[in-house]
């Protein structure tokens, strides 16, 4: 039995390293990040754009679903609520997933993604903005940069035509985008939860 399990497990981990390594591999070219793969739009800073459909639900009830998922999903909803119309709602989070890798050690650099949700009878379109780096303080290795200095195409260098990541970025890169599209993806969750019954508790 306990051999079955460990096979389980290696098994698990196997599929879930492949998938995660077939994710990588389909960003990357020639073993390079190209800036195109990080921007859907380069010109209007756009990493990850996507519809939802919910079926039979108008506007409003779209947007309350939308604003019970965002209550879910980050520490605080006033927080980052940017603004909010009867159509649209704008967030503004912090992504911690990108870093930076330099001699064997992963270095956090908190990022700004503008989070712009446009609503309509049975859908919402959500699009995710890199809105750039979060303040980083002084310390000894560096003077400090201010909020907003830097955007995701800061981290790309041109070669031969074409903006390539450095390669101590790439990961961190890579992983930014996964972390978007997996806060996408979550919305679909929220929205299978929604279909269960009420348990009237």
């Amino acid at each position: 039995m306990k051999s079955l399990i460990a096979i389980l497990c290696v098994l698990i981990f196997t599929i879930s390293a492949y998938s995660q390594e077939k994710n990588e591999s389909a960003l990357l070219v020639d073993g390079k990040l190209y800036l195109d793969s990080i921007y859907s739009n380069k010109d209007e800073l756009v990493i990850y754009s996507g519809i939802h459909k919910f079926d039979s639900l108008n506007s409003s009830e779209i947007k309350n679903k939308i604003k019970n998922w965002a209550s879910l999903n980050f520490v605080s909803l006033k927080d980052i609520l940017v603004s909010e119309t009867d159509d649209q709602i704008v967030l503004n989070y912090i992504n911690s997933s990108f870093y930076v890798k330099s001699l064997g050690t992963k270095s956090t650099i908190q990022w700004y993604i503008r989070l712009l949700i446009q609503i309509k009878d049975g859908r919402a379109r959500f699009t995710y903005y890199d809105d750039g780096n979060v303040r980083m303080l002084p310390s000894q290795y560096s003077a400090g940069v201010q909020a907003r200095t830097f955007k995701l195409k800061s981290y790309f260098s041109e070669k031969n035509g074409a903006y390539v990541c450095g390669k101590m970025y790439t990961q961190g890169m890579i992983d930014l985008l996964n972390s978007i599209k997996g806060n996408y993806e979550s919305v679909l969750k929220e929205k299978e939860t929604n279909k269960k019954p009420n348990d009237n508790w």
